[in-house]
């Protein structure tokens, strides 16, 4: 295989939780935990007995079993629902929307601009057909006198909305990936628009293809995707409602680019960098499990008890 034109997505132990052996033994024997909530000395609110909480560095494992990964991410989801029982535990009681009469700072309404610069053909000849590769446009080799976007070590690729190979902008405008050549200096046509699937996010840059980075939202997927049962479970509900999309885009004609490898990953996208052809990226996932409840249930009659300590209780 020739890695620089075929790059090989690579995610690891993500992969692993695709496997049907390894989420079937996941919920499995759940342990019941008792004694867990307790008062302390001089604390206004019941609490979690959690242990000493450090932040360590992050390491990436391979697994060679279903049996260590599950074992694994038992242990973490364990952890998790417990933090987050503690936590509501904590805005219940002592975030202040109870005992202090409602929330304490004002409203604050962000605005932020994610999206990429529109790009636009208004300004550029249409039709005419840039150099595609080193050497074009007359025997000149640009090599060297350009600047690549974003990549601060040599030989890792970092995914940006924006890649430049010293004659083709590629531009990721809102779903659409576009090809902008550069025939000349002060010059500019538009190549090709590329129509994808969800919201392209960022992309990879290897050779004549790109990988293009995207979320896809499990409500807009049509009715009859294949994708829907994959990810469903035997109540009808969605482990996930969104995934990241690895989309391989052959671009040796930019006039024409073509469509390749396709990957779905559950959950959400953090980052992506590629070496040697191959692409290592970081998602995270919240996994809705049946009958797992990660919140307090609490009676119908919970909000009419007066007492606070009766209500203590029952939380």
């Amino acid at each position: 295989m020739n890695m620089r034109r075929r790059p090989t997505i690579a995610v690891f132990a993500l992969l692993l939780l695709l496997l049907p052996g390894c989420l079937s033994a996941l919920v499995d024997d759940v342990e019941e935990y008792e004694d867990i909530w307790e008062l302390p000395e001089g604390v206004d609110w019941p609490r979690l007995d959690l242990g000493e909480r450090t932040r360590t560095a992050p390491t990436l494992d391979n697994y060679d079993s279903c049996t260590e990964l599950a074992d694994d991410l038992r242990a973490a989801l364990t952890a998790q629902t417990l933090a987050e029982l503690d936590q509501s535990s904590y805005w219940h009681w002592a975030g202040g929307w109870m005992w202090r009469g409602g929330f304490g700072g004002d409203d604050v309404a962000m605005e932020m601009d994610g999206g990429a610069p529109e790009a636009s053909a208004q300004g550029m000849n249409q039709g005419s057909e840039p150099p595609t590769s080193s050497g074009a446009n007359g025997g000149e080799d640009r090599e060297g006198t350009y600047s690549e976007t974003n990549n601060q070590e040599e030989g890792v690729d970092e995914a940006d909305f924006i890649k430049f190979d010293g004659y083709n902008f590629y531009m990721i405008n809102n779903n659409h990936l576009v090809i902008i050549g550069v025939p000349e200096h002060g010059n500019v046509t538009l190549v090709s628009d590329l129509e994808l699937e969800g919201y392209p996010m960022a992309m990879l840059m290897d050779g004549d293809s790109l990988i293009i980075i995207s979320s896809v939202n499990m409500w807009n997927l049509p009715q009859d995707d294949q994708l829907r049962p994959l990810i469903a479970n035997d109540d009808g509900s969605w482990r996930s409602d969104s995934l990241v999309k690895f989309t391989v885009i052959d671009t040796s004609n930019k006039s024409a680019p073509t469509v390749g490898r396709q990957l779905y990953v559950e959950g959400n996208y953090e980052t992506a960098r590629l070496v040697n052809g191959t692409v290592r990226t970081v998602s995270h996932l919240w996994t809705w499990i049946p009958g797992l409840v990660t919140y307090p249930e609490t009676p119908a009659n919970y909000w009419e008890i007066e007492d606070w300590g009766e209500r203590m209780d029952v939380w």
